[in-house]
């Protein structure tokens, strides 16, 4: 940009000394001379001007302004930092971020009011291609790189430097998602069917590893999946089906479920039919 910025203004320079050239400097004829110096006076004027005014142009606007931020407004408690996913076009974000008047372009870095780095991205057009947020004990939070327009992968820590979640982006869609305790324990994991339209699986564990929710499909024509729930001893707390609802968005119970208390005895059944109870 600054480039672009900077042939503009020669291009100027230049074609105003062209014109000086061509007006000025051709041979003249004595009954010319007061025509040429009014000339001559006039051009010089509007080009002393033009070098004002590009003198007085601020190059500033278009170089990132460092921001101060404080560390209680940026961090959530449960999400980390996520006042840049909407700069990222590989998490369905829309927003465009601009250095002063212009859409940012290349690397741009954010800090704490402490003065320690919190943000340094790589923007193209406003947009985020690759960044990584810290902690204010300068640890990553998360690290975001794209492998090229479609596919893309997140890393996200705790402040201990404890791997978070493992994300897969593909053509603006979760491709995969785990979820780790501060521990290293997977607790959740999910994986999409090829396009990204509905899940592979879906599965929360609890903090020892054990199963807590699995869903896996089981008719992706039908895209019906078999679900089971446990209790924290490793009973079955609940059996049954789910069905995608494209219309929801979401997974529905469908078919016979069936219900059991901590000792593994069963409690009740129930009956649903695309999602809504009919027993």
């Amino acid at each position: 940009m600054l480039k672009k910025v900077w042939n503009e203004i020669s291009k100027v320079k230049y074609n105003n000394r062209r014109k000086a050239d061509f007006s000025y400097f051709q041979p003249v004829k004595a009954g010319q001379y007061m025509k040429s110096f009014l000339q001559l006076s006039l051009l010089t004027a509007f080009f002393l001007s033009g070098q004002l005014a590009f003198a007085q142009f601020n190059l500033k606007k278009q170089l990132p302004e460092k921001q101060k931020f404080d560390a209680a407004n940026v961090i959530d408690s449960t999400y980390g930092i996520m006042m840049y996913e909407r700069l990222n076009p590989h998490s369905e974000g829309d927003s465009i971020r601009l250095c002063g008047s212009y859409a940012c372009q290349s690397w741009v870095e954010d800090f704490y009011t402490t003065g320690t780095l919190l943000h340094k991205g790589f923007y193209i057009d406003g947009q985020l291609k690759t960044y990584k947020n810290y902690f204010p004990n300068g640890n990553v939070e998360r690290d975001f790189k794209a492998i090229d327009n479609y596919k893309a992968t997140c890393k996200i820590y705790y402040s201990n430097g404890q791997l978070k979640s493992d994300i897969k982006y593909n053509n603006g869609t979760i491709e995969s998602w785990t979820d780790y305790s501060e521990a290293g324990v997977v607790i959740y994991q999910e994986v999409s069917t090829k396009g990204g339209d509905f899940l592979e699986f879906k599965k929360f564990f609890f903090d020892d590893g054990s199963p807590k929710q699995i869903m896996v499909l089981a008719d992706k024509k039908k895209r019906s999946y078999s679900y089971t729930e446990y209790h924290s001893n490793g009973k079955v707390k609940a059996q049954g089906n789910k069905l995608f609802s494209e219309g929801l968005g979401d997974y529905v119970n469908d078919g016979e479920w069936k219900f059991f208390d901590e000792s593994g005895k069963q409690s009740k059944t129930e009956t649903y039919s695309n999602g809504e109870k009919i027993k």
